[in-house]
């Protein structure tokens, strides 16, 4: 089975897309909740979130906004992801849905989700790669983190990131999620058991951070930058 992929086409219209606008990264750590960032996360030219994070209920969008104009998913068949979202729901809200592990694990749910979107909304795959250079740095990224390099490869003006602590930070319950958004509940024990390695990743962000002047950090994350593990 190939390797589904973007067209040349898809490769121009993303990239004409994401051009010269400031664009927010908002993921789902627990510190969000009582943040007000609402408004903030609502004022950027483009809105990206990741998996389940366009699932958002009245009462949180003081904190997380109400736009979703890209979305970084797995493409695993969970409930909220790939075949099982909503698309006619989202297809008038949502402008671009991208593909963030082009692997041999993911690629049948990537071609499968070709067939059901059935270009309601824009779709793009990581270039596989680009995605396996970043994989040899980072031992297979979170689709965060890999919203955030693919980002950057784009001639965007700003990439401001919220919401993201590469799982450093917990919250209600011994949680790395905010509440509502997965229903696991993520403990040290299960971060140190994952494929990824979580340090590894913010330790090659670390680095990034102090080279693209693009990079803008909400106050936790610019806390773990300061202060976090090297």
């Amino acid at each position: 089975m190939e390797y589904p992929q973007d067209t040349k086409e898809t490769i121009i219209k993303y990239s004409n897309f994401l051009k010269d606008k400031k664009v927010v990264l908002v993921g789902p750590s627990p510190h969000m909740i009582q943040s007000g960032f609402g408004k903030l996360i609502d004022s950027y030219d483009v809105v990206v979130r990741v998996n389940k994070g366009y699932k958002i209920s009245k009462d949180i969008e003081i904190d997380l906004g109400k736009r979703t104009d890209v979305l970084y998913q797995t493409m695993l068949q969970q409930l909220g992801l790939g075949t099982t979202m909503p698309i006619d729901e989202l297809k008038d809200k949502i402008k671009w849905i991208c593909a963030s592990f082009p692997d041999k694990k993911h690629k049948s749910f990537i071609k499968e989700f070709i067939k059901f979107n059935n270009n309601r909304i824009n779709f793009h795959i990581i270039d596989k790669e680009y995605w396996e250079s970043l994989k040899d740095k980072t031992d297979v990224p979170h689709a965060g983190t890999v919203a955030i390099f693919d980002l950057l490869k784009h001639d965007i003006k700003e990439l401001y990131i919220t919401g993201i602590t590469f799982y450093q930070v917990k919250g209600e319950g011994n949680s790395f999620y905010y509440k509502g958004y997965h229903k696991r509940v993520n403990k040290s024990k299960w971060v140190k058991g994952t494929k990824h390695d979580c340090f590894k990743a913010f330790n090659y962000f670390k680095k990034t951070s102090k080279k693209d002047i693009r990079i803008k950090c909400d106050f936790m994350l610019e806390r773990l930058l300061n202060n976090g593990k090297k």
